[in-house]
C-alpha cells in the first residue's frame, strides 16, 4: 500500500467482490470529503485507484433523514474479537458490523465473507490475507466491511446465496490472530 494510504482515516466500505457478485455498504457519515476507492495493487504494486478506480464524495450538512437498515445479524468487531449471534446467511441479508476497537486499537479489521470449497479452507484465505491480499483471491470472495473508527456501524447487506460453505474471516494485524466464523447454506 502507498505510504500516504498510513495517514488517511478509514471509514469504511466494501472488501472485495469476485466476479459476478454484489453487495451493498451502508454508513452515516459526518459531513466532509471522502474519497471512494479502490486500493488493491496490481502485480506492478500501483492500486487500482491509480488507474481511475476512485471517486471524491462530499458530505453535506443536510440529511436525508433515511433509517439506517434493518439489520438481519449483529457482529462486533475489534482486532480480537468477532462476536455475533449467527453467521450464517439464507436469504438476502443485512449484517450490521459495530467498531467496538480495542486497546490502542482505533478501528475494526477487514472482513471477508467467503465461499469454501473442497480445495480451499479457512485457513489457505488467512495465508493469503497474510501475504497482503494479492488478487486473485484464493476462493469466491462475496464482500463484508472495511475497517471503521470505534463506535462506527457498517450494514452491510449480501445477497442470495448458493448452497454451500462459506466463512466470515477477519485480516490478522501484526499483533492478532485471524478470526474466522463457518456456516452452511443448505438446499431450500
Amino acid at each position: 500500500m502507498p505510504e500516504w494510504l498510513e495517514a488517511v482515516t478509514t471509514v469504511g466500505g466494501i472488501t472485495g467482490l469476485a466476479p459476478g457478485h454484489s453487495a451493498q455498504v451502508t454508513h452515516n457519515l459526518a459531513p466532509g470529503h471522502y474519497v471512494l476507492g479502490c486500493f488493491f495493487q496490481t502485480p506492478e504494486n500501483r492500486t487500482h485507484a491509480f488507474f481511475g478506480v476512485r471517486a471524491g464524495l462530499r458530505v453535506t450538512d443536510d440529511s436525508s433523514g433515511a433509517a439506517p437498515p434493518t439489520a438481519d445479524i449483529t457482529a462486533e468487531l475489534s482486532p480480537n474479537v468477532f462476536e455475533t449471534e449467527s453467521s450464517a446467511l439464507s436469504d438476502e441479508q443485512t449484517v450490521a458490523f459495530r467498531s467496538v476497537g480495542g486497546p490502542d486499537k482505533p478501528s475494526s479489521p477487514y472482513v471477508g465473507l467467503f465461499r469454501l470449497t473442497d480445495e480451499t479452507g479457512a485457513d489457505d484465505i488467512l495465508a493469503w490475507m497474510d501475504r497482503g491480499i494479492p488478487l486473485p483471491a484464493p476462493a469466491e470472495w462475496i464482500g463484508g466491511p472495511e475497517p471503521m473508527p470505534v463506535g462506527n456501524v457498517g450494514y452491510v447487506t449480501v445477497g442470495d446465496l448458493p448452497p454451500g460453505r462459506y466463512a466470515w474471516i477477519t485480516q490478522r494485524a501484526p499483533d492478532t490472530t485471524g478470526m474466522v466464523k463457518t456456516f452452511a447454506v443448505e438446499d431450500q
